[in-house]
């Protein structure tokens, strides 16, 4: 929802609303519970949020978190997470593309959380990155290097690092946008329209590789493709 008045850079919804909710602690740590009540604060009647942006994420398979995502699905809320950095790790670490909730919870069929994305990233050269998570959860990917951001100040400046929480929030501006267009659609709806309009090309993916943390590097991380955010409007009834 990023606005500047010189018309350097903006967000790719940049007259969305922001409903700012705080579930990690100034180190960065988040408690399941946290993340949780944030969730369905978000749903609640008191903030209605329609997209919730999840640039965060566990090892541990959480009933918790998976139960408010549900949730957030039964008030008609896309649920976009970014899909881990798990390849930072050396390729002999037992974390090295270890998959990251709830992200992973978007391609487990017996749950059918049709409401959920999960967002992975290329870099400028439509590389797969080379630190994200690389499973067959993922649905789709946006940039996620070098992402040109704002500082507190106001001023622009390039995240050289970048990160799936920097992929996952185009995704989420989009949700926005289509939701703008036809307020009245379902989640699932959404998601079906960002992915199913998503281009194929425009990811290159890693090579199947099987580390010695036994967490596969899958060849279908790029999921449906790269983010198309005009043609998912289009697509929009």
């Amino acid at each position: 929802a990023g606005r500047d008045s010189t018309s350097q850079a903006v967000g790719v919804a940049p007259d969305a609303g922001i409903v700012p909710v705080k579930v990690c602690d100034k180190t960065g740590h988040c408690r399941d519970s946290s993340v949780v009540m944030g969730i369905c604060y978000a749903v609640s009647k008191e903030a209605r949020a329609k997209v919730l942006n999840l640039s965060l994420g566990s090892f541990i398979n959480s009933p918790l978190a998976e139960g408010a995502i549900r949730d957030a699905g039964l008030e008609n809320a896309v649920v976009v997470a970014s899909a881990g950095n798990t390849r930072e790790f050396p390729a002999g670490h037992s974390d090295f593309n270890r998959t990251i909730y709830p992200a992973a919870f978007s391609q487990d069929q017996k749950l059918k959380l049709e409401h959920l994305i999960s967002v992975g990233a290329i870099d400028q050269k439509t590389n797969y990155a080379d630190y994200a998570t690389a499973n067959n959860h993922i649905d789709l990917v946006a940039p996620g290097v070098s992402i040109m951001t704002f500082k507190r100040d106001g001023n622009l400046y390039v995240n050289a690092s970048g990160g799936t929480s920097y992929a996952a929030p185009y995704v989420s501006g989009t949700a926005a946008l289509i939701f703008s267009k036809n307020p009245s659609l379902a989640a699932r709806a959404v998601k079906k329209i960002i992915v199913g309009t998503a281009e194929s090309v425009g990811c290159i993916a890693p090579p199947s590789i099987m580390p010695a943390s036994g967490f596969l590097v899958d060849p279908n991380a790029c999921g449906a493709g790269l983010l198309n955010v005009a043609s998912a409007l289009s697509a929009t009834p």
